[in-house]
Formats: C-alpha cells, structure tokens, sequence
C-alpha cells in the first residue's frame, strides 16, 4: 500500500506576513518530509495524503474530513486547525521542530480516534524523529568504479538551515575515504530534487551527478575536495534562444541574441 505523505503547511488565509508563512512552511516541511520517510506503509484503506492546515484564526471552522473510495484524488485526510504561531516563534529552532513533529502526531491522531487508525506506524515514526535528533540523512545506492577498487554515492542531508547534497568516495571495504559537497542555498524539496538525476562513473577517477533534464552536472575526483560545475543546457543553446527571439521579434539581431545569452547563462551559473 503507498506510503501517504504528511503534510504540514500555514493556512493561506491567515493573517500572517507572507515572509512568516515561508518560513513556518519551509520547517515544517522539512521536518514532514522526515516523518514520512521514517514512516511504515499504514494498512489504511483509501488513504494516500494526509494534509494538515494550521490557521491563526480562532472563528475559522475546524474539521477533519476522511480520505474517500470515489476517486484518487480525494483519497486524502484533511485538517484545518487552529494554531498559535505567537507561541511557535517564541521558541528556539529545536523546539520549534519538535513542535512541529507533535502537531503532526496530535492531528494524526485525533483523526486516527475519530477513523478507527491503527496508530502503529504512526507511533513508530514519531518515535524514529526522536532518535535521529531530526536529521535527515540519505545514502543512495552505491557504485562501483569501472576497475572495481572504489565506490560512490549520493548522499542528501536536509535540516531546518537548508539542504546539502554531497558525493561519497567509498574504498573497496565500502570504508567512507571522502566527501565531496555541493552547496546548495536553501532551497525548496521540488527544486532540490530536480538537481538528483542520473550518476555514473565518468572514468576510475570521477563521478559525476546530473540532474533530472542532464543539463547541470556536478563531477567529483578522487583525490581533490573540489566539486567541477558544468553545463549543457539543449534548450539554453544559440539556435533555440535565436529561434525564440525571431518568433517574438523578427528583427532582433544576431549580436542581440548573443548578449541575452550569455547574459541567461551568467544568470543560470550563479544559481549555483
């Protein structure tokens, strides 16, 4: 049965400054995207998604609604629950995970009474948060060097301060000999996992890591803590951006083109 994803957001029709709601929706992401893959499958029927919405507006009706057998796209448990986020921003950053990780027990667990849930898995994870201090650590599968004596892997470390994404050098006893890390600035879970594409070995020397569209590729040796940054970016190619100027303005001229590139290429590397 398919895991259902936590989700935990501000209600959008609170009144709170929008910088405010990036922030609590930033955390607490992070800290759901934890609890869910720490998160045995739940032997629930229907249940896909289980949505979460706090609001800082005490008249707002409250409820819970269960997930439905009509159509996948209503296989989901909704909340909306009022919450005092004066109280949440008074607290340090621990306490402010693991406030976030009780509101996902409590909610889950009041639908959990109201539903018949098997409150199991759910114990489980809330527990397994606990444990790992709220780190968010994954390996991915390790692979061998064409010559067999070394191994790599991707490993993604996501907290409340951003998200880290590092190629690991292993040794032929899978022993960790080096860390290669690509900083990345704080970013959201959707753009941070359009950068894990494919990764293979390049030679017994380099791994390389590119993302999902195989444009942006990060290469690590072995030997060197430097991370190489390089680009073939098909739709960002002369031809394209010339053909997509012409169909807006015919008369755009060639050295035009060539400025607007290099200038959406500049803008394109300093994201990284």
């Amino acid at each position: 049965m398919r895991k259902p994803y936590i989700v935990l957001v501000s209600y959008q029709g609170a009144d709170l400054a929008h910088e405010i709601q990036l922030q609590f929706n930033h955390e607490a992401t992070v800290v759901s995207e934890l609890y869910n893959r720490l998160l045995p499958p739940p032997n629930i029927k229907y249940l896909q998604k289980i949505h979460i919405d706090l609001t800082n507006k005490k008249s707002e009706h409250t409820y819970i609604s269960p997930p439905s057998p009509l159509d996948s796209f209503f296989n989901i448990c909704c909340m909306v629950k009022y919450y005092d986020f004066d109280r949440y921003f008074s607290l340090d950053q621990k306490q402010q995970q693991r406030e976030i990780l009780d509101q996902i027990q409590l909610n889950i667990e009041e639908a959990a009474k109201q539903y018949g849930w098997d409150m199991t898995p759910f114990q489980e994870a809330y527990q397994k948060v606990i444990e790992v201090d709220f780190v968010n650590i994954f390996v991915g599968k390790k692979v061998s060097s064409k010559d067999r004596k070394h191994k790599a892997a991707i490993e993604l470390n996501t907290d409340v301060t951003g998200a880290r994404i590092s190629i690991l050098f292993f040794d032929k006893k899978e022993t960790l000999i080096q860390r290669n890390l690509i900083k990345v600035a704080k970013p959201q879970s959707f753009f941070f996992s359009r950068l894990i594409g494919s990764f293979h070995w390049i030679d017994n020397q380099q791994f390389r890591l590119s993302d999902i569209q195989d444009e942006i590729h990060f290469t690590a040796s072995l030997g060197s803590d430097q991370i190489q940054l390089s680009f073939t970016p098909e739709g960002r190619s002369e031809d394209t951006l010339l053909k997509e100027l012409k169909i807006l303005d015919a008369d755009t001229s060639h050295e035009e083109t060539l400025r607007l590139l290099d200038l959406q290429m500049n803008n394109f590397r300093n994201n990284f």
